[in-house]
């Protein structure tokens, strides 16, 4: 039966990945986990989508206010993006192995368009369309006129969030590539921007009325930029259609679908490229020196971090204060008016850029999984070691973020401190869930590059959900200690890493039984 080369290429996509999930997890497991999820999205999405829709009902009747304007516009613009950029980042790229499809006669625009349909079945795009169907939905019941531009516009966020997803895999390749010119030039520009935002912060000496005037302030920017975004047109568009206007508001919605058209041929051409790189030669070197180590947890910590520092994923989380500074504190400071929970964010933020880290502790290890488990080295032993190299990985990481903060001179040391507590008590919770999660359902990174990094389904439910937890734990012991003072909130976020410390510690001496069970599954699924 003859098929068409893009149902094929997505056939043999979503074969493998069943293929993989039924190698890591066994049927048995995978059964009953596909199972549980459905249930609990089903539960979940009922009431998200009837929430959202009661959202988009009110929005829509009043429309004609400025702010149903701007809320529309600041909804349909950062869900696909946020959403794009982190399952980009989280979820990894789920993009196939093109050197087995050199030898086919398949066109690059059927691997593309196989590629934006798999790339669906992530977590995050998925709940993403939802939201984005449920509020248009509610719009097309409070206005029925709208139903006619209203598909557009839930593709157009569709499609976005996808486009967004690849670009972010795509220009990750070459960012690592080029790392060191990268940071310089964001490095300049962070820079300039934190010269800029000190000298605007010298405001009014009211604590209120410097919040109301940022508020303010924030709203303004925000209503101006989404006029000029595609999503302005997009959102304009209702309010033809709401009047009757039907062509006038089809036309507008030729510069969002120019638009994607465009990022779509910068995504194809980022992928075409990597389809077209070969394998670098491997340059001669000397033989590295002999390591001496005084333990064995210490010699897996050192391994470790020399192989994360090499790596393009652990390079590439050098960036990551950087784009949080860009996208979760200018943002939120104008907005919310308050450099308190922008800080807050975006120490969060960088917390999450270690869960691949965390739940795919073995990934890096490659074949020599099979050298490292003949050492007379515990279990114990060889997590506590992965873990030490990720944590003083991520300690670096906060310290840029929070000297880059301190810059800025928008926010209280105490905050400061109070946001790195938050951070490492979020990466021990993580760090105590993901050693079991790593034996449990093992994964290999891929040797060059950081596409196909992608996370299992239900591995990417349960790390997000992990984050989720441990986000909420530990923000409200620090919504709890701001309302006491600075002293109080220091005392309090303290106490979150004692907390999480004591998770850790009460979790890690049934790790090794565990693993001794998984052992042979992990060796198979890293080791080959």
């Amino acid at each position: 039966m003859a098929v068409s080369a893009m149902r094929a290429v997505l056939t043999a996509h979503m074969q493998s990945t069943r293929n993989r999930m039924m190698r890591e997890m066994g049927r048995g497991n995978a059964t009953a986990t596909i199972v549980f999820l459905s249930a609990l999205a089903a539960l979940a999405t009922l009431p998200l989508a009837g929430g959202l829709g009661v959202i988009g009902y009110a929005l829509m009747q009043a429309f004609d206010d400025k702010a149903s304007f701007a809320i529309l516009g600041a909804l349909f613009t950062l869900f696909p993006i946020f959403g794009g950029i982190t399952s980009g980042l989280v979820a990894g790229a789920r993009e196939l192995a093109w050197e087995r499809y050199r030898a086919y006669p398949i066109r690059m625009r059927s691997l593309f368009a196989a590629e934006l349909v798999a790339a669906f079945g992530d977590v995050i795009p998925f709940f993403v369309a939802l939201a984005s169907a449920s509020i248009t939905i509610g719009m097309g019941i409070a206005q029925p006129r709208v139903l006619v531009v209203a598909p557009l516009i839930l593709f157009e966020c569709v499609l976005t969030v996808l486009v967004v997803q690849m670009l972010v895999g795509g220009l990750a390749e070459v960012i690592v590539k080029r790392l060191r010119n990268a940071f310089v030039l964001i490095l300049t520009a962070v820079l300039v921007a934190i010269v800029v935002v000190s000298t605007r912060s010298r405001g009014p000496s009211s604590p209120t009325g410097f919040i109301d005037d940022q508020a303010r302030e924030g709203f303004r920017y925000l209503t101006y930029a989404i006029q000029w975004l595609p999503t302005g047109a997009a959102i304009r568009s209702l309010g033809l259609a709401k009047e009757g206007h039907l062509v006038h508001a089809l036309a507008l919605h030729i510069y969002p679908l120019v638009t994607l058209t465009l990022l779509c041929f910068v995504a194809a051409w980022l992928m075409a490229r990597e389809a077209d790189n070969t394998r670098s030669p491997t340059e001669r070197k000397a033989p590295a020196r002999v390591w001496t180590f005084r333990s064995p947890w210490f010699g897996v910590a050192r391994a470790h971090a020399d192989i994360l520092m090499k790596s393009p994923l652990g390079r590439f989380g050098w960036l990551m204060p950087l784009i949080s500074l860009v996208l979760i504190k200018g943002p939120l400071a104008h907005t919310l008016g308050s450099a308190r929970w922008s800080t807050l964010s975006s120490f969060s933020y960088v917390a999450i850029s270690t869960i691949q880290l965390h739940f795919g502790a073995f990934g890096m290890d490659g074949h020599g999984i099979k050298t490292l488990l003949l050492l007379p080295i515990t279990p114990r032993e060889l997590l506590v070691g992965k873990m030490s190299a990720v944590a003083l990985y991520h300690f670096l990481q906060l310290s840029i973020l929070t000297i880059f903060l301190f810059g800025m001179g928008d926010t209280t040391v105490a905050n400061l401190i109070a946001g790195f507590f938050l951070a490492i008590s979020i990466f021990f919770t993580q760090a105590a869930v993901g050693h079991r999660v790593s034996v449990w359902m093992p994964r290999a990174f891929p040797k060059r590059g950081m596409r196909r990094t992608a996370m299992p389904l239900p591995l990417t439910l349960l790390s997000l959900g992990t984050f989720l937890v441990s986000a909420l734990l530990y923000g409200a012991a620090f919504v709890i200690g701001t309302q006491y003072g600075p002293y109080a909130l220091l005392g309090v976020m303290f106490g979150g890493v004692l907390l999480s410390v004591f998770i850790y510690l009460a979790l890690l001496p049934g790790v090794p039984a565990f693993f001794e069970r998984h052992r042979e599954k992990l060796l198979t699924a890293v080791g080959e």
